[in-house]
């Protein structure tokens, strides 16, 4: 769900340039994309919290797809 929103320009590319978490467009959760996701949590992409992502995409499981 990160990987959608990121790989889809919903959150800046300018923040992510230097996350450790997050190259080649892809999520590898480490302890800086904790902190990250922790300061994240309320914050709106796509019109949704990341939380409100997060509880959609566990809700719908393997059947989550990315909406863009």
């Amino acid at each position: 769900m990160i990987e959608c929103l990121a790989n889809n320009d919903e959150i800046d590319r300018q923040e992510l340039s230097d996350a450790t978490w997050f190259k080649d467009g892809r999520v590898s959760p480490n302890v800086d994309f904790n902190d990250w996701y922790s300061t994240h949590e309320q914050a709106v992409f796509a019109g949704k919290t990341l939380v409100n992502w997060t509880n959609e995409a566990e809700r719908m499981g393997v059947g989550w797809k990315c909406p863009f």
